[in-house]
């Protein structure tokens, strides 16, 4: 939901957020690295044999070519760009899209635990504050694993390795974690 909220928000008079938010989105729905996510254009779309169109990516990273779905909210801001996103800073979108989360009233306060050293911390942060280009990548993973999305899939897109990898991506809470335990335990 939050990702439609954010899509939705007319940032009309506030130009420089507008365009943060926009590669963001790009971000959300494609779960790629900021470094190849803010490169995607209207070249890499191709139309696969199901007859759907898909971004044809290789990664810098990695150099392993994936293809993901084409989302018509990314169809429709590589539109609103005659086919190329805005070049941007990723230091400018971490800035900004804190201001566009602040801006949407997702102030809520997140607590959680923190290593530092040897010691466990109860860290709390407003939500908004917390928001940077990587998050754009986990919240993918994230929704396409809580939508029922197998891992295998989510990897074929964001380009993991291994399962193992992608868990550290996944933001579930504890009952998702247990819930998701259980399926495994009865499936094997």
């Amino acid at each position: 939901e939050r990702v439609q909220e954010l899509y939705n928000l007319d940032l009309s008079q506030h130009k420089a957020w507008e365009r943060v938010r926009d590669v963001f989105v790009v971000g959300c729905l494609t779960g790629q690295r900021v470094s190849d996510y803010k490169r995607i254009n209207k070249d890499m779309i191709v139309k696969l044999s199901d007859g759907n169109e898909y971004i044809k990516l290789k990664q810098e990273k990695t150099g392993k070519t994936v293809f993901i779905p084409l989302d018509y909210r990314v169809a429709d801001i590589l539109n609103k760009y005659d086919g190329t996103l805005p070049k941007l800073f990723d230091q400018k979108i971490n800035d900004y899209i804190k201001n566009v989360g602040e801006m949407l009233g997702w102030i809520e306060t997140v607590r959680f635990e923190e290593q530092r050293g040897s010691e466990e911390h109860t860290v709390e942060h407003r939500f908004c504050d917390m928001i940077k280009t990587h998050t754009a990548r986990r919240s993918f993973a994230t929704n396409m694993y809580r939508v029922g999305a197998s891992l295998g899939s989510i990897m074929a897109i964001t380009g993991h390795s291994s399962e193992e990898q992608l868990r550290i991506y996944l933001k579930l809470t504890d009952e998702e974690k247990a819930i998701a335990a259980r399926k495994e335990m009865f499936l094997r």
